[in-house]
């Protein structure tokens, strides 16, 4: 009969420095007593961002593995994963997401909702202005529109100014698989 040991792994997290309100660390995997890999990753203003992800044995999937731990982290947070080399961008395209919406997706909406009313209420008023002669119900009418667009355009110029840097979604690794 054969015995075998099963290899363990776990992982370290240090921070290497803090500046500027932010903190800069290290995510580590170590397997058997030994570092076979790292994610260099900074937070700030609660947001992680990956600097950098090392790994020395390649194809053991310890990349997938460092980015799920840092994920489940920040559970609630998307990470951010900058410029990627090719292979940094296999990793990431590799990860499996879960699309949750922000608190911001029904602004998101009303906008695009405003934006299609804007489009149609626009072209009804091309077609009644190419009539031969505007009645007395068309100018009306373009009156109406006009007041119209010109209250939709203010509201969209407001969702477009609170929805500036935001997002509808955000994309968080499947970290439990």
């Amino acid at each position: 009969m054969k015995i075998y040991e099963v290899a363990h792994s776990d992982f370290t997290n240090e921070v290497t420095s803090i500046h500027s309100g932010q903190v800069d660390s290290r995510l580590s995997l170590i397997y058997d007593n030994e570092t076979v890999g790292y994610v260099d990753y900074t937070i700030y203003e609660g947001m992680p961002s990956i600097n950098m992800i090392e790994v020395f044995d390649k194809g053991k999937k310890y990349g997938s593995r460092l980015i799920k731990k840092l994920q489940s982290m920040y559970p609630n947070q998307e990470l951010e994963w900058g410029v990627t080399t090719e292979e940094g961008e296999s990793l990431r395209k590799s990860m499996k997401y879960k699309k949750l919406d922000t608190e911001y997706v029904d602004d998101f909406n009303r906008l695009e909702y405003i934006s299609n009313l804007i489009r149609e209420l626009t072209t009804k008023s091309e077609e009644i202005w190419g009539h031969d002669s505007l009645s007395d119900e068309d100018k009306k009418h373009i009156r109406e529109i006009s007041e119209r667009l010109n209250e939709l355009h203010d509201e969209k110029y407001d969702l477009e100014s609170l929805l500036y840097d935001k997002k509808a979604h955000k994309y968080i690794i499947d970290y439990r698989n």
